[in-house]
């Protein structure tokens, strides 16, 4: 596993695990969300540290002086009501899939049509 398997969602879910042992009083004995993603992902530091960061510029997470108390911005919170719930969504009543054409590799619906000058 890599950075890139380390998911938005998952980081997410490691700053939820992290602020809800923390709780409202801001106890001293949590753990960072880092160490969730550690836990969850058997990644290194490097990794699950990159991935917040990749998170924080995607605009998921937010902080101050420091990226390991952050918090989940609403953009995050939108992603995670659409991971969990999709079919809540707009839009997303109904699924169809795209006709892929293997041998040309694309889209059937959408060929490319020659440019006449």
């Amino acid at each position: 596993m890599s950075t890139k398997d380390v998911t938005d969602l998952m980081v997410i879910e490691a700053y939820r695990r992290s602020e809800q042992e923390r709780g409202p009083d801001w106890r001293n004995d949590y753990r960072w969300p880092y160490e969730h993603l550690m836990e969850t992902t058997g990644e290194c530091f490097k990794v699950c540290y990159r991935a917040m960061e990749r998170a924080a510029s995607r605009g998921f997470i937010d902080y101050g002086v420091s990226l390991r108390t952050g918090w989940v911005t609403d953009e995050g919170k939108t992603l995670e009501d659409q991971r969990k719930n999709p079919a809540s969504q707009p839009g997303t009543d109904e699924v169809k899939p795209v006709a892929w054409d293997t041998e040309r590799g694309q889209n059937k619906e959408h060929e490319c049509k020659d440019i006449q000058d």
